[in-house]
């Protein structure tokens, strides 16, 4: 549950993504890249909210003129539904992927409500409540989806402490900046390279541990159909979690409503252990082929999913 994705900025292919220091002039790149950041989010914190959500809209249509990107998402999305109206997905995709990110800004501000954007009804917080009721916690696996980040503080919002599983950033002194609306909000961070135990820990402290399984990066991984043709890797701790401790599992979706906005629903994976990542990936798969507008297309070509680590 991250701003984009797992990590914030794609980590540079050098020294100090492997723990060795830094050149200097990487050093300075890292320190212009954290100066830039923070004058941005300056300038987002202060901007009147509709102000925001609009230039957020308008970044994404900048992001479609990106020929990678747009090329990218074209070839997404004609790999599983084909060339007609593959342009207008491509087309909301990027706008709401802009309109996503500006709202994420938006939880940054004390007076913002999640769940003025995403709604938890309670017949979708009783089951996760009902999940909680085994002293396991649970895990809550979902999809860069919709205002993902909203989950966790929708969730917090409710009176319920969650944790997020997050890939740190190359850079420690981005995470500060990228975590602040998350600690804010009383969601804890477990940073996954730092606290490789962190998962356990929340979990023994009964919180619902958020992690989005469909674009895995740099984590054991296990082929699985999803939207393409060709085996994706998804990530195989959640089945090895439910397998080892017996650790209920639900799947998050955002539904879009017709007048604006999200439902979150909340469906439990009572099935065997053996298996979860598949029907997970089902889950998602369903989810996004219903509404495709509100997935990252743009985010990885599908059939690169499919190298397994």
């Amino acid at each position: 549950m991250h701003l984009h994705g797992n990590t914030v900025i794609a980590s540079p292919r050098s020294v100090a993504k492997r723990g060795a220091p830094w050149t200097r002039a990487q050093a300075l790149k890292n320190a212009c890249l954290r100066g830039i950041l923070r004058g941005a989010c300056a300038v987002a914190d202060r901007l009147p909210a509709p102000l925001l959500v609009a230039a957020g809209r308008i970044l994404g249509r900048i992001a479609m003129l990106l020929p990678r990107l747009r090329h990218t998402a074209m070839q997404n999305v004609e790999s599983v539904f084909g060339r007609v109206g593959a342009e207008e997905v491509v087309h909301r995709c990027f706008i709401n992927a802009g309109e996503t990110l500006a709202r994420t800004l938006l939880l940054r501000r004390a007076s913002a409500r999640a769940s003025s954007w995403v709604e938890l009804d309670g017949e979708n917080l009783q089951r996760l409540v009902t999940a909680l009721t085994s002293g396991h916690g649970a895990l809550v696996l979902s999809a860069h989806y919709g205002p993902f980040e909203h989950i966790a503080a929708v969730v917090a919002e409710h009176g319920i402490e969650p944790s997020v599983l997050v890939r740190e950033s190359y850079d420690p002194g981005l995470d500060a900046l990228v975590d602040r609306h998350r600690l804010a909000r009383g969601v804890a961070v477990v940073h996954r390279g730092r606290r490789p135990t962190g998962v356990l820990g929340a979990l023994r402290r009964g919180h619902p541990v958020g992690l989005l399984v469909d674009l895995a990066g740099r984590v054991e991984t296990a082929p699985v159909r999803f939207l393409g043709d060709g085996p994706t890797g998804f990530p195989t701790g959640p089945e090895r979690l439910r397998a080892r401790l017996g650790v209920p599992v639900l799947t998050a979706l955002l539904e879009p409503k017709p007048t604006g906005g999200f439902r979150l629903v909340f469906r439990r994976e009572d099935g065997p252990a053996e298996g979860l990542t598949q029907r997970v990936a089902d889950e998602l798969a369903r989810h996004i082929r219903a509404f495709p507008e509100h997935w990252l297309w743009m985010a990885r070509p599908l059939a690169a999913t499919g190298a397994l680590r």
